[in-house]
């Protein structure tokens, strides 16, 4: 079969005529993104500051729940929620109150975290808030500016251009300035625990009905707290007073020092007749 020359090289000739086209209204487009002066365009670069907003997010986020259950499991193990003035039981503290300074001593703990961690990252102009208020832990972080020096690319350009040739020069570094508002929350149910405050509640409202069972208080315990498993042991008798000696262990395993543990915690509480 004989080939058409001419017909091929007219189809070769639209082609470059189209694609002429395309390249030119592309180039047209491309130079309008670069038409600003002192704003951010609201396109690739917002899109980049806005995934690295988020990591900056994540990474105060996971810090944050890192802190808390990390002073979570200190107090626990050492039994550091109940108030100091609560008596020994056959060398087991009884439950008799809570602390009532256990919530600031969390949310001091947090605080003084985020504002070491601020100033390791090079944000010390940042303003960290952190408000425990129901068990939810919030924090707010405003002021912060982060930077990110990067060669260009086809989707990132520095702010308040205005010298188009340095866009041009695949040499030069670029700059993304940006401030974002962070906020996030988290509870200790998201670290897969009961708070202090619900055991001490919990514990309060399964014991308080007299003439319960150990059988009945611990099934009310497994009812209520839905991060533990409750084992109540037979009751014992100190100073004329009957006593419950109560275990929980965390149903979920954290990784503490290098292993995946339960978190244990052990307490006596006196029994009602």
């Amino acid at each position: 079969m004989t080939r058409n020359k001419k017909a091929d090289l007219a189809g070769f000739v639209f082609i470059v005529l189209v694609a002429l086209i395309v390249f030119s209204l592309l180039g047209i487009f491309y130079k309008s993104k670069w038409d600003f002066k002192g704003e951010v365009y609201t396109g690739f670069l917002d899109n980049f500051a806005y995934v690295k907003m988020n990591i900056e997010e994540d990474s105060l986020f996971f810090h944050s729940e890192d802190v808390i259950f990390g002073r979570y499991y200190s107090i626990a193990r050492n039994n550091q929620f109940m108030k100091n003035s609560c008596p020994m039981i056959n060398n087991l503290k009884e439950f008799c109150e809570i602390d009532p300074e256990l919530n600031d001593f969390f949310k001091t703990t947090l605080q003084e975290s985020l504002d070491k961690r601020k100033f390791e990252s090079g944000y010390e102009n940042a303003n960290i808030e952190t408000k425990l208020e129901n068990n939810n832990f919030n924090v707010k972080v405003s002021g912060l500016i982060t930077t990110w020096d990067i060669k260009q690319t086809p989707t990132t350009w520095k702010i308040d251009v205005e010298d188009l040739d340095k866009l041009l020069n695949p040499d030069s570094t670029m700059q993304i300035e940006y401030s974002p508002e962070i906020n996030f929350s988290f509870n200790f149910n998201d670290l897969g625990v009961n708070s202090f405050e619900e055991i001490w509640d919990y514990e309060e409202v399964c014991r308080n009905e007299k003439g319960k069972t150990k059988e009945e208080f611990q099934a009310c315990l497994n009812e209520k707290l839905k991060y533990f498993d409750a084992n109540v042991l037979p009751e014992i008798e100190y100073n004329s007073q009957k006593y419950y000696i109560v275990r929980l262990t965390s149903k979920r395993k954290f990784l503490i020092d290098d292993e995946l543990k339960s978190i244990e915690i052990k307490f006596a509480v006196q029994k009602l007749d």
